[in-house]
């Protein structure tokens, strides 16, 4: 999976992160313990470094329909997608958001590289 994120990654214009996104990923990476958990914190400092964050207000994305349907970091990443960005998400209900709305969307679980 990684290596298809990162070649996914590669060639795109770049990544966007959130600090949804970003605090998501910390929670997640917080359940892992000693050095695991240091070395992909280190990776992921570096990572932030170098990318674009964007920020969107909660307020605007609670005030949208999509808000109480699927929480504030998803309604986020749905809003993004909006203004022509690409979404690639592992997250069914977004995925199907994003694609009901016509927007440029990803479903990573049903990629081919998933078959292996």
């Amino acid at each position: 999976d990684l290596d298809v994120l990162v070649s996914m990654a590669g060639a795109s214009a770049g990544l966007v992160f959130t600090p949804n996104t970003l605090s998501e990923t910390c929670n997640l990476v917080d359940r892992l313990h000693g050095r695991a958990r240091a070395r992909v914190y280190e990776k992921l400092k570096g990572l932030i470094d170098r990318t674009e964050e964007v920020y969107v207000k909660s307020s605007t994305v609670a005030a949208q329909k999509a808000f109480s349907r699927l929480g504030l970091t998803d309604a986020v990443m749905l809003d993004l997608a909006g203004r022509r960005m690409h979404l690639v998400t592992a997250d069914l209900d977004l995925y199907l958001a994003a694609q009901a709305a016509g927007y440029d969307a990803v479903n990573f679980n049903y990629l081919p590289h998933r078959d292996v």
